[in-house]
């Protein structure tokens, strides 16, 4: 006889489960169980990936929660409103149903600390359900351990009408606890009293007993406890885990009759979740069949491209017509025009209100279906795109359309989904943060009582660099780390729990852009909730979009891009100052071969300008020279690590720039090959060069891609032969064949899909022409989006490099003309006062309306006269003051803010008489010093450097001048990075698929140390860290411990470092940068005084070389940038030996080598000394 179990807590229990899906229905599966239950807190999370996983197994999937229940009414929220546990599993799809109305009310109606639900609501929802009493926390046994058997027994028969004879049990656990060994008997007791039959559960928390330790860290972790608290919550020890029959059996002995209902339970639940996509419905005018409509839209939209021009004149109509009548077959013969008409159809609504949308995204722009509806911009003829990338016939899946939306506007196409569908049908979808091994180290580290210095210190400096690298990797690639772990058994106890919570789900929130559209009220198929801690609540569905898919349900991606609200923005600023019309700003767009703009790219002058803005890509432009806009393409897919690191991108510059002869192994490749110099860079050249060499059709070819992309051994075995034997139907050399195939496996890991490429290039177009012909408007965009988007007052400075190259004057706020956001004045850029740090909209919306009413303030005191000082207060002043706001009347800062107090004191004391209509006292007594007629210019000023220190700490930058103007040109020269350049290299990782790991990059960086700050590690050892401010902004740097002499008996410390480290002291930093957390930072490995770095002779330029091919490699990069501010040293391996080799003195380099990103783009490890 074998046994189920009916009461599982997983990872989404969250904080609470330890248990991993996948592994606890392998281990039932192992145990010999048939079935198995999943019972979360409150929340259906792991539901879809139980279910899914469950059935692929081949066990029973059962599906439960362990909800909350109010005593009384949910709608009650005051303090100490009590609630106990109640398990519900489903018997059939009603009961799922119902399951999904009753835990996603908990959270819409029911929620305070907890969701809940109450038993008006059960009664309504029982249908379909079996209910079991639960741990401790149910009713029934907290009744009994209060010595109210009555009630419990009350409470008993009420379950049991509510659900039904045979389906309400009373729950038996035993976990050693003496609170149950007292409840078990009471329990058997009024089982055989009230005819309501016993079932024996373990309240799984972890999977094995082992899993007990890590359990109790996750306990730490949900309470904020450490470990060694006596009075935190705890778990009897090594009891809450799977336990075998024979377990249970040894437990119940006495009752097998609650063993054996689990098996009878088990038997009577039977859930089928949907399978086939469950589409809303979408309803063509005059009745018409989707079918009929999407044909008519299609051809309709291709017969407007026609007419407009936006077809390529090259290419034959017939080709156009053919392909979308291809491509039509296709989406009617797999059903998918209604998910085509959806979609067009809210695109459509987007662009008859003027949100701006993306020209496409992803492989849908591949589509020329999608380009006739204006579901797309792009023509996938003229860009040589693949239907089939899209849109595979062969395969079943859904085709899926991204969408970019104006940032700001995107809740407004959402709201008209919502109003167009029936608002409780739409629904955004949820997102976990998971338990990446750092964020675990720290949290573990923690719980167990480590010092945070030595935490961060083996997350920093220890653990080897890179976003979310496994802790397994992180041990093999890190010598550091593996000493730290074996030091002694706390550390190896550390690193032994961070490996078990590795991943875990810690936090449930809302995915940025996934939004589920459904045929009926989405409650009936899924559950919501909402994240409490959110401003602004919205209805989330409980399974992430993938596993939402699988179940049937529609997942849209409406993707809020900045750059579309910058593009928005400068729209509406240039309709308003010049005349011209948006729509005639988008045909400018659609014509891509303006030389204007490609003047921009050729410059590399693309800050600002949507992924082209990083120093690396900028310097690709330099090198690649754009004219057209297949050269934007291709950088937006080379410009990756992959490609960068596999010498990809240094071959196409050289065969690109006729540097390097281009050759074709076989005919047939050169019309694939010839745009891109014969390298292999789009995934849908791989596709089309399976169909021309091997007979392949492109629906297989894509099959190949995937195959190729994913690394799949056995399926690319398989795809080899038929490679080969088709290539040699073709009679094609087999030689030549397999080389290719080699060649396409080794380009497809680095591949990119060209649609995505294509897409993303008419982006940046868009934004270039922009800048191109409204570069003021186009700044004062960027401007504007960053201070909507920004928490930081200082992340407005990052632009200040653009606009100085763009002869753009970024003025201080003014208070007779700025309004809340960055305005133009004759060109030039004026601050918003709603970027001034301390100004708060409502100080704001008062003064500006008050200007608005009643004229420009005509002195400081003539304002303060006019103001509301309880909106406008102290700190607005004093904000405004420091700003700058005030210059306009000719007041000096210091003299206001010296005078502030007893201005607004004798300001607001006359407000007052006058608004209850006295004279009194003040009228007739003399004006505070402020107001006096004294000239201005006999008042006192701060002095510079203190003027502009205040003006950086409400402004974020400083708008009079930098205390390093005089030292621009060298920190220009030796700089091989500025701050800016590095945070546009960390806003390129935004977003990024899949997201690179890691710039290891050395970099120099010259500027001026601010709010440095000392610490210790664990060991009590000195570390620093301070922020480096150059011209265009800041960035952090982090000094450990083994650079401080006296601090470090090896190699590596810095014999002059504490006197360096000083607040306002000018220096270069050399090291590696880490853009692997939440902004960017230089590990230090060197510093230098300003002075002795630029004036102290050459420095040095060390450079590891690996070959003789390196090194010739390595001199003809160099050649362009020889010069005497740098000597040149490389390390070689001789033997077995690591030796330095000077160069001779006439190979050494001008600085401006640094300012390149030749070294790091080849792929060198170098330092400067």
């Amino acid at each position: 006889m074998t046994f189920v179990h009916l009461h599982n807590h997983t990872e989404y229990s969250l904080l609470d489960g330890l248990t991993n899906v996948k592994e606890m229905i392998q281990r039932a599966k192992e145990l010999g169980m048939p079935a198995i239950a999943i019972t979360d807190h409150g929340t259906m999370f792991g539901i879809a990936e139980f279910y899914l996983e469950a059935r692929k197994a081949g066990i029973k999937p059962i599906l439960g929660c362990e909800v909350y229940v109010a005593q009384g009414s949910r709608l009650e929220k005051q303090k100490g409103a009590r609630m106990n546990h109640l398990v519900l599993l489903a018997r059939n799809n009603a009961g799922y149903q119902n399951l999904c109305k009753l835990v996603s009310e908990g959270f819409l109606s029911g929620f305070y600390y907890k969701p809940r639900i109450d038993l008006e609501l059960l009664e309504k929802h029982s249908e379909g359900l079996i209910g079991l009493t639960a741990c401790l926390k149910g009713e029934i046994p907290e009744l009994i351990l209060n010595d109210c058997y009555e009630d419990a027994k009350k409470a008993a028969l009420r379950f049991q009408k509510i659900f039904g004879k045979g389906h309400f049990y009373l729950e038996m656990q035993d976990h050693d606890i003496p609170a149950e060994k007292k409840l078990l008997p009471e329990i058997v007791k009024l089982a055989r009293e009230v005819d309501i039959p016993l079932v024996a559960t373990n309240d799984m928390h972890y999977l094995k007993r082992e899993d007990s330790e890590v359990h109790d860290i996750l306990l730490c972790l949900q309470t904020n406890h450490l470990l060694s608290d006596e009075n935190r919550m705890k778990y009897a020890p090594y009891k809450f885990y799977l336990k075998s029959r024979e377990e249970m059996e040894a437990l119940f002995s006495y009752c097998p009759e609650a063993l054996d209902n689990t098996l009878k339970i088990a038997e009577m639940c039977d859930v089928e979740l949907p399978s086939k996509m469950m589409l809303p419905e979408f309803k063509p005018p005059d009745g018409q069949a989707l079918d009929d409509y999407l044909e008519q839209l299609a051809k309709e939209g291709l017969e407007k491209l026609k007419e407009a021009g936006k077809l390529d004149n090259t290419i034959p109509m017939e080709q156009y017509t053919e392909r979308l009548q291809t491509e039509l077959d296709v989406l009617k013969m797999k059903g998918f025009a209604g998910y085509f008409l959806i979609t067009w159809d809210f695109i459509r609504f987007a662009k008859e209100h003027d949100i701006p949308v993306g020209p496409g995204r992803g492989s849908a722009a591949g589509s020329l279906t999608a380009y006739c509806m204006g579901i797309t911009d792009v023509d996938p003829l003229r860009y040589k795109l693949l239907f089939e990338r899209f849109l595979n016939p062969e395969r079943t899946s859904m085709p899926d359309i991204d969408i970019d939306f104006c940032k700001n506007r995107r809740e407004e196409v959402i709201n008209y989904v919502k109003e167009k569908y029936g608002e409780e049908r739409v629904a955004q979808i949820v997102t976990f943060n998971r338990m990446k091994a750092k964020l675990a180290i720290k949290d573990v580290a923690r719980v167990m009582g480590y010092p945070a210095a030595e935490a961060n210190r083996v997350t920093t400096k220890l653990y080897p660099p890179g976003l979310n690298v496994p802790l397994k990797q992180a041990l093999e690639d890190s010598d550091e780390l593996r000493a730290f772990r074996d030091e002694n058994d706390l550390n190896r106890q550390l690193f032994d729990y961070v490996a078990r919570i590795e991943n875990t789900a810690r936090h449930a929130g809302v995915h940025a852009a996934g939004v589920i559209i459904t045929p009926r009220p989405i409650t009936e198929l899924a559950p919501v909730f909402v994240d409490p801690t959110s401003k602004s609540p919205v209805p989330v569905v409980q399974y992430d979009k993938n596993l939402a898919e699988g179940i049937g349900l529609l997942k849209m991606d409406f993707l809020g891009l900045k750059t579309l609200s910058v593009i928005d923005i400068a729209m509406e600023l240039i309709t308003s100052r010049h005349k011209v019309t948006r729509s005639e700003m988008r045909e400018a767009f659609t014509k891509v071969n303006d030389n204007k703009v490609f003047e921009l790219f050729q410059n590399s002058d693309t800050q600002g300008i949507f992924q082209f803005e990083s120093s690396g890509m900028r310097g690709l432009l330099k090198s690649l020279h754009p004219n057209k806009i297949e050269d934007l393409i291709a950088c937006n897919a080379m410009y990756r690590p992959g490609p960068i690191g596999s010498g990809m991108l240094d071959g196409y510059i050289r065969r690109r720039n006729k540097q390097e002869d281009v050759t074709y192994s076989l005919p047939e490749l050169k019309p694939i090959l010839e745009e891109t110099h014969g390298i292999i860079l789009y995934q849908e050249q791989v596709m089309l060069i399976a169909v021309e060499v091997a007979g392949y059709s492109l629906a297989q070819a894509d099959i190949l891609r995937k195959a190729m992309g994913k690394k799949k051994k056995k399926v690319m075995e398989e795809q080899k032969k038929i490679f080969l034997k088709g290539a040699e139907e073709r009679n094609v050399d087999p030689k030549k064949a397999e080389e290719l195939m080699d060649t396409m496996a080794q380009f497809a890991e680095y591949g990119f899909n060209k649609s995505h490429s294509a897409a993303y290039a008419l982006l940046a177009y868009q934004t270039a022409w922009l800048k191109a012909y409204y570069p003021v408007e186009f700044a004062t965009a960027v401007l504007r989006m960053e201070q909507a988007s920004s928490t930081k007052v200082g992340d407005i400075l990052k632009f200040k490099p653009m606009l100085e190259h763009m002869e753009i004057a970024l003025l201080p706020p003014d208070i007779n003309q700025s309004e809340n956001s960055f305005t133009i004045v004759e060109n030039e850029i004026l601050f918003g006062l709603g970027a001034v740090k301390g100004v708060g909209s409502s100080a704001i919306d008062v003064i500006i309306e008050e200007r608005n009413t009643n004229g420009s303030f005509k002195s400081f005191d003539d304002f303060l006269s006019r103001m509301d000082t309880r909106k406008a207060n102290k700190k607005v002043m004093e904000s405004l003051i420091m700003a700058g706001a005030f210059d306009c009347l000719g007041e000096k800062r210091k003299h206001l803010s010296e005078t502030l107090e007893v201005s607004m004191r004798f300001a607001s004391k006359k407000n007052e008489e006058r608004r209850m209509g006295q004279r009194s006292l003040f009228d007739t007594l003399p004006e505070p010093e402020s107001a006096q007629t004294k000239p201005a210019t006999e008042h006192e000023e701060w002095d510079k450097m203190e003027l502009l220190e205040k003006e950086m700490d409400v402004l974020g930058f400083y708008a009079s001048g930098h205390p390093l103007d005089e030292v621009a040109g060298e920190l220009r020269r030796f700089s091989t990075l500025s701050a800016a350049d590095i945070h546009a290299m960390m806003d390129d990782l935004e977003g990024s698929e899949p997201v690179p790991a890691y710039r290891s990059e050395t970099v120099v960086v010259g500027g001026m140390i601010r709010n440095l700050q000392f610490r210790t590690d664990r060991r009590g050892r000195k570390m620093a860290s301070f922020i480096l401010e150059d011209l265009t902004g800041r960035v952090n740097v982090v000094i450990f411990a083994s650079k401080f002499p006296g601090e470090n008996q090896g190699k590596g410390a810095i014999s002059n470092l504490t006197e360096l480290l000083e607040n306002g002291q000018r220096v270069f930093v050399s090291g590696k940068l880490d853009l692997a957390r939440s902004s960017p930072s230089i590990l230090l490995d060197d510093i230098r005084g300003f002075d002795s770095f630029v004036k102290g002779g050459a420095a040095t330029l060390s450079i590891e070389v690996r070959s003789a091919d390196q090194l010739n490699q390595l001199r003809l990069a160099l050649e362009p940038y020889r010069g005497n501010d740098l000597k040149l040293f490389f390390k070689v391996e001789v033997g077995a030996k690591i030796v330095w080799v000077r160069s001779a003195d006439q190979y050494n380099l001008s600085a401006d080598v640094l300012s390149t990103s030749v070294l790091n783009d080849l792929g060198f490890s170098y330092a400067i000394r």
